[in-house]
């Protein structure tokens, strides 16, 4: 007669104690010990993942049994029922038709009758998988439709209340002001409504040695004020007194990784709690946040012409907006990391210079130069053309998307599921980005190259024109003041190459 030593497993989860203490972790214990002295069987370790679902096999109790059947431990697993040892169908059908024979284990579900020694009915254990499998689908989806209810009631559903706010005594699911740190979150909202950087705010707070949401709610200290904290602040309707829940979802009762939902499937509801900040002062910082005027791309000169003269890759070109006596102005360096830096307004006069002075000895072949100059220009054109049509496509495409966009957002504002404040500022954001496609789309049907070679003497130096009369332009590191250019031209012997 084989010798068992025996591995006892018992689960419970958060929907199993509702049932009472027939499905208790002592209760199943008590079963099972009480059966194993029946059948004369040592008992080698009792597995417990008390409120562990049944649809997650990731349970520390369970990891800890397999691995006891891979090492030959225990050979014999024990569970009261199918549902213990899990409620996805196709799972725990793996683990009795595969797994534990394959390691020579048999197992025992005590009240189905499930024992794969004596080759129960499949049928009937498959049978009881499928039940377990939906009942636990069904679970889900009652507990999805209850904590929605919850939330559109305006009742908190979060795990714990957002800064500068508690749990009421009275009610767990309503918040209520916490005047430690509500003060802390009015100073945040002032700092940026009189025009405060982000990070500059988060330099204030760590300056003030003022504890972080995470230090003051665990009793802990160390961290510090960083910028992301400071805007998901001031991002949070929490504060003018609105609730947005359910941001966030799991992917299936199955998988419980959470996944960001989209806008309109979250849950807001107005004036469910005593607001910190006032509506003055969010409107004024949405203004302020919600529409950022985008700096028009400035044409790159020396694109695919200008290399380091050390390590030959293409340098890399860097623009910095400077605040010079309430003016913005702006600087275009051109570097190689480690290498060289060079400025690039003081490049864009040296090589116009340059230019110039190398084509002077083909002014008395003016008339030939000019036309293999244009005939040069005009070789660009296709691509130029291609380039227009494809920004232009993409311009009428994202249009298309604005315009869907903004009559969702006119449903949503009738329907009421989004704030006045917030159709206001989304609003304003997607018609100024209308704006700005519509001009791109206006600027792409003016296809063609605008450049003309001209005379020699009146030429104008422009992206194509470069492209044509250079190879590549190659910058060596200062040597004390002085930094080397060198020019490699596309023609020889006074020929356009």
């Amino acid at each position: 007669m084989k010798t068992y030593r025996v591995g006892i497993y018992v689960r419970l989860s958060r929907d199993d104690e509702r049932q009472g203490e027939s499905v208790s972790i002592e209760n199943q214990k008590l079963m099972l010990q009480r059966y194993c002295e029946q059948q004369k069987w040592e008992v080698g370790e009792i597995y417990v993942d008390d409120g562990w679902s049944g649809t997650n096999f990731d349970r520390p109790g369970f990891i800890r049994m397999m691995e006891a059947v891979r090492e030959k431990w225990i050979n014999l697993v024990l569970v009261k029922d199918l549902s213990r040892l899990g409620r996805d169908y196709i799972e725990v059908g793996k683990y009795t038709d595969c797994v534990f024979p394959y390691y020579n284990c048999r197992f025992i579900a005590l009240n189905d009758g499930v024992d794969t020694l004596c080759q129960s009915d499949d049928v009937a254990m498959i049978f009881k998988n499928v039940i377990n499998d939906i009942y636990a689908r069904d679970t889900s989806r009652k507990i999805r439709a209850v904590r929605r209810a919850n939330a559109e009631n305006g009742r908190f559903m979060g795990y714990k209340p957002p800064y500068g706010y508690l749990r009421s005594s009275e009610d767990k699911h309503r918040l209520v002001i916490d005047p430690m740190t509500s003060e802390v979150v009015k100073k945040i909202f002032a700092l940026r409504k009189d025009q405060c950087g982000i990070q500059a705010i988060a330099n204030v707070l760590n300056e003030d040695h003022i504890p972080t949401p995470r230090d003051y709610a665990e009793g802990i200290s160390g961290h510090i004020w960083r910028r992301e904290t400071v805007r998901a602040i001031l991002n949070n309707e929490a504060y003018i007194g609105n609730l947005v829940q359910l941001k966030q979802g799991s992917l299936s009762y199955k998988d419980r990784r959470q996944k960001q939902k989209p806008p309109e499937e979250w849950v807001r509801v107005l004036g469910t709690h005593e607001p910190i900040v006032d509506e003055d002062t969010w409107n004024a910082i949405r203004k302020m946040d919600g529409i950022r005027p985008r700096r028009p791309k400035k044409e790159d000169l020396f694109a695919g012409l200008l290399y380091c003269g050390i390590c030959g890759r293409a340098m890399k070109r860097v623009i910095n907006h400077k605040d010079r006596g309430g003016k913005e102005k702006i600087y275009t360096y051109y570097i190689c990391a480690g290498h060289v830096c060079v400025n690039g307004e003081v490049l864009k006069e040296l090589l116009i210079r340059e230019v110039r002075m190398h084509m002077k000895p083909l002014e008395p072949q003016g008339e030939k130069f000019e036309r293999e100059l244009q005939r040069g220009l005009f070789k660009q054109r296709e691509s130029v053309i291609r380039q227009q049509v494809h920004q232009r496509e993409k311009a009428e495409k994202r249009v298309g998307e604005l315009r869907g966009l903004i009559c969702k957002l006119y449903e949503d504002r009738a329907n009421r599921v989004v704030s006045a404040d917030i159709y206001k500022t989304l609003m304003a954001r997607y018609e100024e980005e209308m704006k700005e496609k519509e001009r791109e789309i206006e600027e792409a049907g003016k296809l063609g190259i605008s450049e003309s070679a001209g005379s020699i003497k009146n030429i104008e130096v422009s992206r194509n024109l470069l492209q044509i009369l250079l190879k590549g332009i190659w910058i060596d590191p200062k040597e004390g003041k002085v930094q080397s250019v060198r020019i490699s031209y596309r023609f020889e012997e006074n020929v356009l190459l």
